[in-house]
């Protein structure tokens, strides 16, 4: 199961184009001016993911699950499908986090119904299939009412200074 979770993070890394490149700067001082430490502080929830990737796997930040599921979160509460799955990656392997099955099957669940169609959409409901067979039927139906009411919640993005 880890190495499906290694190999999907990879593919999520190379879908997206390299936005999780390790940076040639500390992330602070980025190329263009505004660090994603500061965009992600302001709100934006590609950076707080891609931050949050840089906490999970130590590029250019010291490696901390806690922080990285901090940054997770919040960009997953906005509505970032990738976010989303990678804080139901964090829940379903206690990084950061307590393991908590419930929780994994929401973040994948609201992942997989926000990626488009095609073979990350398809792991990203194999995940939360494996999730759902590991509830039983009240948690079962707990996550899945929890992660149908869900709403994103856009966080107000500061001006930058």
């Amino acid at each position: 199961m880890r190495k499906a979770s290694q190999i999907v993070v990879g593919v999520i890394l190379l879908t997206l184009g390299g936005i999780f490149a390790a940076p040639a700067q500390p992330p602070r001082q980025s190329a263009g001016g505004v660090g994603v430490v500061r965009l992600a502080e302001r709100g934006d929830a590609q950076a707080q993911t891609r931050l949050g990737f840089m906490f999970e796997t130590g590029q250019g930040v010291p490696q901390n699950y806690t922080e990285a599921a901090y940054w997770y979160r919040r960009a997953a509460e906005q509505g970032d499908p990738n976010a989303q799955y990678l804080l139901g990656n964090s829940f379903n392997l206690g990084k950061g986090v307590p393991i908590d099955w419930v929780q994994a099957y929401i973040w994948f669940n609201l992942s997989a119904s926000r990626t488009s169609p095609g073979g990350e959409r398809e792991h990203r409901a194999n995940m939360r299939d494996i999730m759902a067979s590991k509830l039983g039927r009240p948690l079962f139906e707990e996550a899945q009412n929890l992660a149908i009411t869900w709403h994103p919640k856009p966080e107000r993005r500061t001006p930058s200074k």
